[in-house]
């Protein structure tokens, strides 16, 4: 699939100027931008958007991509895999991991490197799917626990300046693997979703919107995530929720 481009220096939020793009007749298209103003994350939180990082929007005719359930696995392997590429020329050490925390962020060695918020409008027929990776930006100090703390692929090899990520290389990288992903099977999809993931078989707490429930995880689906909550609930799907892992 071929996209068409926005490039900006500074925006409010690379999801607010798709929408309006959107609404105005574009599709199948990318916004990005060297700073947001008001980067937002899952449950409107803000997400820091400095220079260094890579900020962008892929905008998709839903008409023409039914599976739109598929959408966030789509997106978090495509990051996933791209981050593996780039390391791989920085570092080959086994002691580098990337996983997904369900049910979007990429984790680098249990640091948050990228989240994505994905917005739907049934209305208009489009889908938003807003990605924010820290490549090239300064984050404060690491530690070596980092407990989901942000962390960014510099930070983490410690590149010198002449050694920046080059954004736009690693945006081409991202958008050959998220059409590959795209067109993979259902099956294939899931399956490559569940090698990647820091959530399945972990126990963990789901914060709902009026209620907190734990236990492990016993699957991931396109539905879902499944919590065995070894109480009288027995297994619960859960569709929508804040995931934090238990030690």
């Amino acid at each position: 699939m071929k996209f068409k481009v926005f490039k900006y220096d500074k925006v409010n939020s690379t999801n607010i100027v798709s929408h309006n793009l959107a609404k105005n007749g574009q599709n199948n298209f990318i916004v990005m931008a060297n700073t947001q103003t008001d980067g937002k994350g899952r449950l409107n939180r803000s997400w820091a958007s400095e220079e260094g990082g890579l900020y962008l929007s892929i905008v998709l005719d839903i008409s023409k991509f039914e599976e739109i359930a598929h959408s966030n696995f789509i997106a978090s392997l495509s990051v996933l895999t791209t981050l593996k590429e780039f390391s791989s020329s920085f570092n080959t050490s086994d002691d580098i991991n990337y996983s997904i925390k369900w049910p979007n962020d990429i984790l680098l060695n249990n640091c948050k490197i990228c989240g994505i918020l994905s917005e739907l409008n049934i209305k208009e027929n489009y889908i938003v799917i807003g990605i924010g990776v820290n490549l090239n930006n300064s984050l404060g100090n690491i530690d070596n626990d980092c407990s989901y703390k942000a962390i960014s692929l510099n930070q983490m090899f410690e590149n010198t300046e002449k050694e920046q990520i080059d954004k736009n290389l690693f945006l081409t990288r991202l958008l050959s693997n998220f059409t590959n992903y795209l067109t993979m099977n259902s099956d294939d999809l899931i399956n490559n979703y569940k090698l990647n993931s820091e959530t399945l078989n972990k126990n963990v707490k789901i914060i709902l919107k009026d209620s907190e429930l734990t236990g492990k995880v016993v699957n991931i689906d396109f539905n879902g995530l499944y919590l065995d909550t070894n109480s009288d609930l027995g297994i619960k799907l859960i569709e929508v929720g804040d995931c934090i892992h238990l030690r």
